[in-house]
């Protein structure tokens, strides 16, 4: 017997299926904690409207990284 699995992505918000070629995962961080979410292309745009305001106000996080000067 033959078995034919599929997989069907899911806006994690509502709950609707997304269809192929549409929606996206999402991946951001807060806090010290990162997510990941599967949205619909309208629930991705509703995420980034509400994100807009604290994202200009925004700076990118200092680097953690620096270098050790190399003798000669």
């Amino acid at each position: 017997m033959a078995r034919k699995v599929i997989v069907k992505l899911v806006d994690d918000l509502d709950g609707t299926p997304i269809e192929d070629g549409t929606g996206s995962t999402v991946t951001f961080a807060y806090g010290k904690k990162s997510y990941e979410i599967d949205l619909s292309d309208t629930n991705a745009a509703k995420l980034e409207d509400a994100l807009a305001p604290f994202i200009a106000a925004a700076r990118p996080p200092a680097s953690s990284r620096y270098t050790t000067p190399r003798a000669k």
